[in-house]
């Protein structure tokens, strides 16, 4: 991928870019085929492919879609096919989602990437199966994308994808789909995410995630990992801990350890993770 369209879809994902093409008019007596508005959007005019764009999204047929996935893997194309896409689907207009689906399995990897980014946008439930699909890309940013998309959505039925996930070669994609179980809320995770207590990238997430679930399970994995040697992680256990447990002994147990503490932000974690707990049992 040259490096302009990688700079370009750089700024569209995070956000930093928003519409610069100014709408045009559609002129009635003029009706281009699906394939000549193709053919436009790859090697027309910078005004030509906007205006291609933007019709092509207006129709919103398969073929037409088709056609703008195209225009996402075209070098000079991209930004204008995505940001017409992009445009509709900060509409969240019914029934978009389905039309999304087969950018998942375009030839192109940024073009896959990019329309699992836009089906996070959407938030839309009925992506589930084809994001979780996703996740076995063999590109890696494609999985990012498509564990973020999943965490939005927030579907049960993608509880076995995102576990799988956890075990990606990617530490990003792992991250990302500790996030995902957490937001989701399905107990199936907590051993999985417990192991994921041990992983660098997934750790924070990872106890995040536990901390949302509760339950002993959750309880127990945590524990073990209190005083993890990275401090970061330990403070995500602590505070995990501190939001759902109502254990008198975890609370005693937090409150011995804020009184060796020799560093002031784990003291305060203990110190208010024992409180939170001592509240929630009525103390």
């Amino acid at each position: 991928m040259k490096a302009p369209r990688r700079i370009l879809l750089s700024f569209l994902l995070i956000g930093t870019v928003t519409s610069s093409i100014p709408a045009i008019e559609i002129e009635k007596d003029d009706k281009p085929t699906t394939a000549q508005m193709r053919e436009i959007l790859l090697s027309g005019s910078l005004r030509g492919r906007a205006e291609a764009a933007q019709r092509l999204m207006a129709l919103a047929t398969p073929e037409a879609m088709a056609a703008l996935f195209d225009g996402m893997s075209d070098t000079y194309a991209a930004y204008i096919a995505a940001d017409a896409v992009l445009q509709r689907v900060i509409q969240k207009p019914d029934g978009l989602a389905p039309l999304l689906f087969p950018g998942l399995k375009h030839k192109d990897f940024c073009t896959r990437m990019l329309t699992a980014y836009m089906l996070g946008k959407t938030g839309d439930k009925s992506a589930s199966a084809e994001l979780s699909a996703a996740l076995s890309d063999e590109n890696r940013d494609v999985r990012l994308y498509s564990a973020q998309a999943l965490r939005k959505a927030g579907d049960k039925n993608a509880v076995p994808a995102l576990i799988k996930a956890l075990s990606d070669q990617y530490g990003l994609v792992r991250l990302q789909a500790a996030a995902a179980l957490g937001q989701i809320g399905n107990s199936s995770a907590a051993p999985n995410l417990a192991k994921a207590l041990d992983d660098p990238d997934a750790a924070i997430n990872a106890a995040r995630a536990l901390g949302k679930l509760g339950g002993k399970e959750a309880e127990d994995a945590l524990i073990a990992k209190i005083k993890a040697p990275d401090p970061v992680v330990s403070w995500a256990v602590i505070e995990a801990l501190g939001a759902f447990s109502k254990s008198p002994a975890v609370s005693q147990q937090l409150k011995d350890l804020a009184k060796s503490a020799t560093n002031e932000r784990t003291k305060k974690s203990y110190e208010d993770a024992s409180a939170a707990i001592d509240g929630r049992a009525g103390k």
